[in-house]
């Protein structure tokens, strides 16, 4: 009987302590939560479970379990390629995609004597239809015949374009500077460059068929010299659009597009290794740990690993830099309006609850998050608002029997937050 009263005392303690602070959760109230209860009640005690919250107002950590153990992240990768492309590429970026003919040919020849060759600039959302339709249209979208084939300049980025730690039916593109349309299970095998080309080629050479530009040799792969002129440059819409729609459907080629097109500008190296340097030398300067491992930007490698808490610290230093700058002096009431606006450049590619990837998670929260699943892991960061705070969590649940238990434990633990905060 004592033992209740002491319980019943404590919560009620707990809950006023909240009320007093205006909705900000602390740490006293957090027994309320009864995580180990909710672990067991989703079927996670054989399973890693890893999450870190801090409050965005007072920075303070207001739970943790496992925050500093290594786990899988999955998609939550994606958040460290948002935000690297943000900082090294901006969110005005696009991307070009270059298209040339030799430099003595007309296009006012019904049967202009020449090839054509594609510069690609690694644009993840480019199609075989609109590299045909723009082709087209610089010849007057009048019937033409070339004399010579089709040639792919892949030099942008280097040739694995099969990631590392990716498995063979894992659903994702080739990841070249020009991939268009071209899933692995399309080919044999994922390392036979010469087919992989050959696929692309194909896609291009079927649409520019459609389109009445017709090429009579073949297609080959090298990269641009002398005596070629540029007729057309195929732009993209602006980086932060791309990492929106990125972000809201968890799409993987454009991450991984995106990721070696970051060592391309920054390194001129465009590879996974030249990007994770780029990553770690980024992440140092803001004092965010470092010993971690970065293979790919979807988050499909295997071989990915790094920490809640390392996650964590990139989301409260994003939360309090709304342009991405290096000051952070102008208070947690701009930075809230920020968010809630979508004036932060980061946070503003998140989905909210209930769209994207998050449609069919349970309850009504106010959290704007991105998802990471892999057949046994589930992974969950983002932001949850609470009364006049924002609490910025990661939660990563690996080797796990079924995800829906992972999701499940996700969902209640942000509810069970969420009704301590009010």
């Amino acid at each position: 009987m004592k033992r209740l009263f002491r319980t019943t005392l404590g919560l009620l303690l707990a809950f006023c302590l909240v009320w007093v602070l205006g909705s900000t959760v602390q740490p006293a109230s957090l027994e309320a939560l009864r995580v180990p209860e909710l672990i067991r009640k989703h079927g996670l005690e054989d399973s890693y479970v890893g999450f870190i919250v801090r409050s965005m107002k007072t920075g303070e950590t207001v739970l943790e379990r496992n925050a500093n153990k290594y786990f899988v992240p999955g998609s939550n990768q994606k958040l460290i390629t948002t935000w690297l492309a943000l900082s090294e590429l901006g969110p005005t970026y696009t991307y070009k995609t270059r298209v040339y003919l030799r430099s003595g040919a007309s296009l006012n020849s019904g049967n202009p004597d020449s090839g054509i060759l594609i510069k690609g600039g690694g644009d993840p959302t480019l199609t075989a239809d609109r590299i045909a339709s723009g082709i087209a249209g610089v010849l007057g979208n009048q019937e033409k015949k070339f004399s010579g084939g089709l040639i792919l300049d892949q030099s942008k980025f280097d040739n694995q374009y099969f990631g590392s730690g990716w498995m063979w039916d894992d659903e994702n593109n080739f990841i070249l500077p020009l991939s268009v349309e071209t899933l692995k299970y399309e080919l044999d095998s994922p390392h036979d460059t010469d087919k992989v080309i050959g696929k692309i080629g194909s896609k291009i050479k079927s649409a520019l068929s459609e389109h009445k530009v017709i090429l009579s040799g073949g297609i080959s792969s090298w990269e641009l010299g002398s005596g070629w002129r540029r007729v057309l440059t195929i732009e993209s819409k602006p980086l932060i659009q791309i990492l929106e729609e990125m972000n809201r459907h968890s799409i993987n080629f454009y991450a991984d597009m995106i990721w070696k097109t970051i060592g391309a500008e920054k390194n001129g190296k465009g590879s996974f290794q030249s990007t994770a340097e780029v990553a770690k030398a980024s992440l140092a300067k803001t004092g965010i740990e470092v010993d971690l491992t970065f293979v790919d930007g979807s988050g499909l490698s295997r071989y990915n690993v790094f920490t809640p808490h390392q996650l964590n610290q990139l989301l409260s230093h994003v939360f309090a830099r709304p342009a991405l700058d290096d000051g952070n002096s102008l208070g947690h009431s701009y930075y809230l309006w920020a968010y809630e606006n979508d004036r932060n450049l980061f946070t503003s590619t998140l989905p909210a609850w209930g769209t994207g990837t998050l449609t069919s998670r349970r309850y009504d929260l106010p959290v704007k998050a991105k998802t990471g699943t892999l057949e046994d892991s589930s992974t969950l960061s983002g932001y949850l608002k609470t009364g006049s705070d924002v609490l910025a969590f990661t939660i990563m649940v690996n080797r796990v029997r079924k995800v829906e238990d992972a999701r499940g434990f996700q969902d209640e633990l942000l509810k069970r937050m969420l009704e301590l905060s009010q």
